[in-house]
């Protein structure tokens, strides 16, 4: 599932309205994103740690190309997009130790959802 998620691509539309969401922030900058799930610091489950945080640079996936470096980290010989990023933080929610959790503790998984923060 966590391969799928990643490999999946978001639509124009969206892609605009994420570049939208984004714009206040500096596009030279690395923008964190994390999840936060429906299901996570209740009575009887914390999900503190379950799931992953990215970051990614909006320059990265605005700059015509794929050919790294990042923009944000000259460091990084691949580009770090915010696109991926955005996925990676998803894809996290089928972690094994997650997933696990989620069982665990009898979690419905149709009722869980997760959302990414910036």
């Amino acid at each position: 599932m966590r391969d799928a998620i990643k490999a999946g691509d978001f639509s124009a539309t969206q892609r605009s309205s994420i570049l939208d969401a984004l714009a206040p922030f500096d596009n030279k900058r690395k923008i964190r994103f994390r999840s936060s799930t429906n299901v996570e610091d209740s009575d009887v489950f914390v999900g503190a740690g379950l799931y992953d945080s990215f970051s990614g640079c909006t320059m990265d996936d605005t700059d015509g190309n794929e050919i790294g470096p990042s923009h944000c980290d000259e460091t990084k010989e691949d580009e770090r997009g915010v696109y991926r990023a955005i996925k990676k933080v998803f894809a996290s929610f089928y972690n094994l130790n997650a997933y696990l959790e989620r069982l665990r503790f009898g979690v419905v998984e149709d009722e869980a959802g997760m959302a990414v923060l910036v």
